[in-house]
């Protein structure tokens, strides 16, 4: 994950300071090709020292899905050769159902309570097309 972070901005340089104490993330830093280059006394509250590392960008970017791949554990060489091309699709056509009811005959919804506003029978008249989706 900290390739993935440093390699999103491949040209900047990573500067960090970690605990002198704290072993696995001095060597995970230095697999991750940072490399020690001070040390501050007495930088924390406890007074332990802080070992200071800087990283220069030699390393080419690691991309999400070679990440994925390396993860997954294929080797280097495998993880880094190009997806393969998706296979082509016809474009989809949807085509809207028109429904045409004739104008004169009235459509009635049945509803039971018959509580549509300004009618009695509870149906309106149709008056445009209905477009479902």
């Amino acid at each position: 994950m900290l390739k993935a972070m440093l390699g999103l901005v491949p040209d900047n340089i990573g500067v960090l300071e970690v605990r002198a104490s704290n072993d696995g993330a001095l060597q995970m830093y230095e697999k991750c090709g940072f490399e020690r280059v001070g040390v501050r006394r007495g930088y924390y509250s406890d007074s332990e020292d802080a070992v200071c590392m800087t990283r220069t960008p030699s390393e080419r970017p690691v991309s999400t899905r070679e990440l994925t791949r390396l993860l997954a554990g294929l080797d280097p060489t495998s993880a880094r050769k190009p997806a393969p091309p998706l296979p082509e699709r016809e474009a989809a056509t949807v085509k809207p159902t028109v429904v045409d009811a004739p104008r004169e005959i009235p459509f009635v919804r049945d509803r039971g309570d018959a509580s549509d506003a300004g009618s009695s029978d509870g149906g309106f008249k149709m008056r445009n097309r209905i477009r479902r989706r």
